[in-house]
């Protein structure tokens, strides 16, 4: 038996975080919403309300996020992981603040505040490095928390 109070609603919303060069995205609406068990959103530890659902576009990250793929974004885990962690590296939302653009990329912490961001295919998309305040203008949307696909 289904309860609703068993569920959340998650919003999916027709911009698409680019596995490449970068989307520019137009427009930000809500298309529709999906329900998700309350219990996987708490073993994902997503923060309930703040979650969104876009839509990956490109082959950049094939193997792990593919094309066409939806993708739950936890937009309050916007920070990256302490270098001293163990698991550094995670695949975030970043957004070019200069040109809009959006991308889903592996992010890792390098020394200092250097971030190296990289792409699933790393001989197609070599790894970048960013450098907070050195005229780099990248902000975090969020967190990969979870994706999926269906046959197409």
């Amino acid at each position: 038996m289904i309860k609703g109070e068993d569920f959340v609603t998650v919003p999916v919303y027709t911009a698409t975080a680019s596995a490449g060069p970068g989307s520019r995205n137009d427009t930000d609406e809500v298309e529709r919403h999906l329900l998700f068990r309350r219990d996987l959103m708490r073993g994902l530890n997503v923060s309930l309300g703040h979650s969104r659902l876009l839509r990956a576009k490109g082959d950049s990250m094939h193997r792990v996020i593919d094309d066409g793929d939806l993708m739950m974004i936890d937009s309050p885990r916007n920070e990256l992981p302490l270098s001293s962690e163990r698991r550094r590296r995670s695949i975030r939302v970043i957004r070019d603040d200069k040109d809009g653009d959006i991308r889903v990329k592996w992010l890792d912490r390098a020394e200092g505040s250097t971030i190296v961001v990289s792409s699933e295919d790393g001989r197609a998309h070599p790894p970048k490095a960013l450098r907070a305040n050195n005229g780099n203008h990248h902000s975090l949307v969020g967190h990969v928390v979870w994706w999926g696909r269906s046959e197409r």
